[in-house]
């Protein structure tokens, strides 16, 4: 039988909303997308044979659907839980807690795999709910979390996105049976396999194919161009890109979103732009105590470093360069000193360095678990962080400055607390 024809069309999304997450059915008769409207995400769902889509209720506050094998089912995150709800109509079912869900997969076995947050391995779970179980492993120090499953033709193996230092992210494929993992390709976000025997992916802002093996699950022969503008997030490793079974994929089309720091009053008035637009994914943005600077995350080349702008004159000063994450930047008091968290393979914690970037970076406290600091309070006596416990979540925690450092709980409940700030 000869090919058939490559065929393209554009999905539009309804005015007033921003699609952000996407998937396509298993059959590629139906789309489903996460968009925001007047502030809040909602899934919509859209027939490939309609040229409108329609509302899923029941979804406020969803993010990262992916679909049953049937077609009939989407599952989303919402309110800290994975859910699923049938797109006929029925209920909305809560099957398991992910306090910061990066995505998930489902095969024909009932099984679906899901990141539950942010920073940990990835999980199993019975379609219908049940208790999880983690299936991967993080392979220390090398990488942070794993997140974005993908399910292969045979509902055994998958593929899923690994962050953490330039060795250790990319694309990976693993087996439900099995810890035993190996790395792909190098990409800036999760990719999706498709029927015609490729992997696909997102690099540069540009989605490429390539020729993908999958009785040796392996790659073969060199990547090829697809589009020249496909919309992914490397702050959190994804891509709006899905394929069907059926032999078609959709993708979100677009450059990346360009960040632009601006001055508020407090009434919500815009007085003035800070520095240029930014194309480089930024986090954890910290006002230095006379507003002459502003610290944050910046990701280059899949690394996240501490990066100064100047609000004066716009310009922007890396201040640290260790090829591990750093992130989460606090003022010291008088604004001679940032703190962050450092991922670094042979002494994770957190550190502090002179503003100016002179000199080196100074260890505060040692910690294995991932940390996110987010405050140093005025007398210089403190700095606020959240820390991850296996039984309690994330919890927030204060290091003293003097004497001998001990950390202490500032709150510490079932729930997960983080972000804290203190009082003047």
């Amino acid at each position: 039988t000869a090919p058939a024809p490559e065929v393209r069309l554009d999905i539009t999304t309804p005015n007033s909303t921003n699609a952000t997450s996407i998937a396509m059915s298993p059959n590629g008769l139906y789309v489903v997308f996460a968009a925001t409207s007047d502030g809040e995400s909602q899934l919509w769902l859209r027939a490939l044979d309609s040229t409108s889509a329609t509302p899923l209720n029941g979804t406020e506050g969803a993010s990262y659907p992916f679909w049953s094998p049937d077609s009939q089912s989407v599952g989303f995150f919402a309110e800290a839980k994975l859910k699923r709800m049938d797109i006929s109509g029925g209920s909305v079912e809560t099957l398991a807690d992910a306090p910061t869900g990066r995505g998930g997969a489902w095969n024909h076995d009932g099984t679906i795999l899901f990141a539950p947050t942010s920073s940990a391995p990835l999980s199993r779970i019975p379609a219908n709910g049940g208790e999880p179980t983690v299936v991967t492993e993080t392979q220390s120090p090398d990488q942070r979390d794993h997140r974005f499953p993908q399910f292969l033709p045979d509902g055994r193996h998958f593929l899923y996105y690994a962050r953490g230092t330039p060795e250790g992210r990319g694309v990976y494929v693993s087996d439900l049976d099995s810890t035993e993992t190996h790395r792909l390709v190098d990409a800036d976000a999760a990719a999706v396999y498709a029927s015609s025997g490729h992997l696909l992916f997102v690099r540069d802002g540009t989605l490429y194919a390539q020729s993908f093996e999958i009785d040796q699950l392996a790659p073969t022969g060199r990547p090829f161009l697809v589009a020249d503008e496909a919309m992914s997030n490397s702050a959190i490793s994804y891509a709006a890109l899905s394929a069907s079974s059926s032999g078609s994929f959709v993708y979100l089309a677009g450059t990346s979103r360009q960040t632009q720091l601006i001055w508020f009053e407090r009434d919500g008035t815009a007085l003035e732009r800070v520095g240029e637009p930014d194309n480089i994914p930024v986090l954890n943005i910290s006002l230095s105590p006379d507003g002459r600077s502003v610290a944050m995350g910046r990701n280059i080349d899949g690394n996240w470093d501490i990066w100064l702008l100047d609000t004066q004159r716009g310009g922007l000063d890396r201040i640290t360069s260790d090829p591990a994450i750093e992130l989460s930047p606090v003022w010291s008091p008088d604004g001679a000193r940032v703190a962050f968290n450092s991922a670094r393979p042979d002494n994770p914690g957190l550190y502090e360095k002179l503003a100016s970037g002179l000199g080196g970076d100074e260890l505060m406290m040692g910690s294995d678990a991932a940390k996110g600091l987010s405050d140093w309070s005025r007398d210089g006596r403190f700095v606020l962080y959240h820390g991850l416990s296996p039984t309690t979540g994330a919890d927030l925690w204060a290091l003293p400055l003097d004497g001998e450092r001990e950390a202490f709980p500032v709150v510490q409940t079932d729930y997960d607390e983080g972000l804290g700030q203190f009082s003047p």
